[in-house]
């Protein structure tokens, strides 16, 4: 597995499309840059609860058929 490292923010747009092509994981510091369209983007880092709340909020609306989350 390949994982890179990113600060967030104006950087994942340009390498999204090497995430998509690749499948490979990325993280950023922002977890305003997660979105149901970033698979491969993960943000582990001291989340604000309001993030945190609209995603599960998100994924209830959306995926009401899982039941169970790793965070």
């Amino acid at each position: 597995m390949c994982f890179i490292m990113m600060l967030g923010g104006d950087t994942w747009p340009g390498v999204q499309p090497v995430a998509d092509k690749t499948g490979m994981l990325f993280s950023a510091l922002l977890p305003s840059d997660l979105s149901p369209d970033t698979n491969t983007l993960i943000a582990p880092t001291e989340v604000h609860r309001i993030y945190n709340v609209t995603g599960v909020e998100w994924l209830a609306e959306n995926k009401p058929e899982l039941k169970i989350a790793v965070m």
